[in-house]
């Protein structure tokens, strides 16, 4: 088995604030099973991938895999590309994500699918094109497979399922506000494990930049979100805590890795609450915003810009903007 990185235990390194508000149960990061999440066998998980990605040649693969979705690369090529047979390949991605390359891009492809159908207003062919698939049939089958119902009457389940708009959400929308980001050079550290989680990560974050001899504060902080945790099981969610490279060499010390996101035009927001509020501001921008100004949302992860070290204030407001990319 490869080697997974021990899982910390959350060490808070500032008082909580007295002052930070009540959370709804509607605004949680995590949820025992995801309200408009996959049914039946496929909610099942029989593994899931480490709390911090450490090996080099399945983050090598994972950034090709996640570099180019409409035109993946194959088996063959990603064994190819890590030095390995396909066999030794297929086996170490296995073992160490807890799912096959096939099954996992599946998934994925599938959960986009769902965030569409959820959130926005395409018809379900262009869903199941952008999802890759040939024909609305081929799409339905692989999506009742995985949600437990066809994707026409999912939509409709997974919207009751799921915290409703409020005026609240609107009053955060008003908030937001358009900007062009450059998207700089990244490079960071790729974890699993859910939203809850988030000042875990940043703390396991700081002590691996401490390790490779950088000033974690000194930094430019920027995290990468690629899930819904309304649809993806918390294990399985993606976090890449990142900082603009200052400059470093190549290689890498691992398991740091270059992360990309593309520049333009973004919707922000800014975040000065504890993170455990996110989820609304989140909301805001994903549901209220591209309907209220006719700008439908890009096919980009989303990005958080740290304006203060998050690992100092663990339980406190935080202080960052949430950008969504614009089409």
């Amino acid at each position: 088995m490869p080697h997974r990185s021990a899982e910390p235990v959350l060490v808070e390194r500032a008082e909580p604030s007295a002052t930070a508000p009540a959370l709804s149960d509607l605004d949680r990061l995590r949820f025992d099973r995801p309200p408009a999440g996959p049914r039946g066998g496929a909610a099942r998980l029989r593994g899931h991938p480490p709390f911090l990605l450490d090996e080099p040649r399945i983050l090598a693969a994972l950034h090709r895999m996640e570099a180019d979705l409409m035109q993946p690369p194959s088996l063959d090529e990603l064994a190819a590309g890590c030095g390995l047979g396909r066999s030794h390949f297929h086996r170490l991605f296995s073992e160490t994500m807890g799912e096959t390359v096939v099954a996992l891009r599946r998934r994925r492809q599938l959960e986009t699918a769902a965030i569409h159908l959820l959130a926005g207003a395409q018809s379900v062919l262009d869903i199941a094109v952008g999802a890759g698939y040939g024909s609305i049939a081929a799409f339905s089958r692989a999506f009742q497979r995985h949600f437990g119902q066809p994707p026409t009457l999912y939509r409709s389940a997974a919207r009751r399922a799921t915290p409703p708009v409020e005026p609240r959400h609107h009053a955060l929308a008003r908030r937001a506000r358009v900007q062009v980001w450059p998207a700089p050079a990244l490079i960071g550290l790729r974890f699993h494990g859910g939203y809850a989680r988030v000042e875990a990560f940043w703390q396991r974050f700081a002590d691996e930049v401490a390790r490779i001899g950088l000033d974690a504060e000194a930094l430019e902080l920027v995290a990468i979100t690629r899930d819904s945790p309304e649809i993806t099981p918390e294990a399985l969610i993606r976090y890449d805590c990142c900082f603009v490279d200052p400059g470093l060499p190549e290689p890498l010390p691992a398991p740091f890795r270059r992360c990309t996101v593309p520049g333009g035009r973004y919707v922000a927001l800014e975040h000065r609450a504890p993170y455990q509020a996110i989820f609304p501001a989140y909301r805001a921008l994903a549901h209220v915003w591209p309907l209220a100004h006719g700008e439908p949302l890009a096919e980009a992860p989303a990005v958080e810009r740290y304006h203060a070290p998050p690992w100092r204030h663990v339980g406190r407001p935080q202080n960052l903007s949430i950008m969504v990319k614009l089409l």
